[in-house]
């Protein structure tokens, strides 16, 4: 059964490394690959930028609401001594932070990767 399974995860390997070696030829020679370009004037593309932009002040007034409800538990709960309180409103407020930080960041990565990918 172990021969059975190495041979066969060998022939996997060979069979990829035949794959990649053809493909690596085929794009040296010249074949055109079709490229990607985001079009912003597509039918509707307007009403998604909308949605995604109501979308995100709705989320920014929840990291909002939520950060200034974590500080107010953290708060309470340190000087009430609960430590539970005070630790969950802790991790609370950071998460609502990291939130809204993704949330601002967010076209800013997806056009890193989007640039990133586009240049290979």
């Amino acid at each position: 059964m172990l021969k059975t399974r190495a041979s066969i995860a060998a022939a996997i390997g060979t069979l990829a490394a035949v794959y990649l070696r053809a493909g690596v030829v085929y794009a040296a020679e010249g074949a055109k690959v079709p490229g990607i370009t985001p079009d912003s004037k597509a039918p509707g593309a307007n009403g998604l930028k909308d949605a995604i932009n109501a979308f995100a002040f709705y989320a920014l007034l929840a990291c909002a609401a939520g950060f200034v409800v974590s500080v107010a538990a953290w708060a309470v709960g340190g000087n009430m001594g609960n430590d539970h309180a005070a630790s969950r409103g802790k991790i609370g407020a950071f998460v609502a932070l990291g939130a809204a930080f993704l949330l601002g960041a967010a076209t800013v990565l997806l056009q890193f990767a989007y640039d990133t990918g586009a240049s290979s």
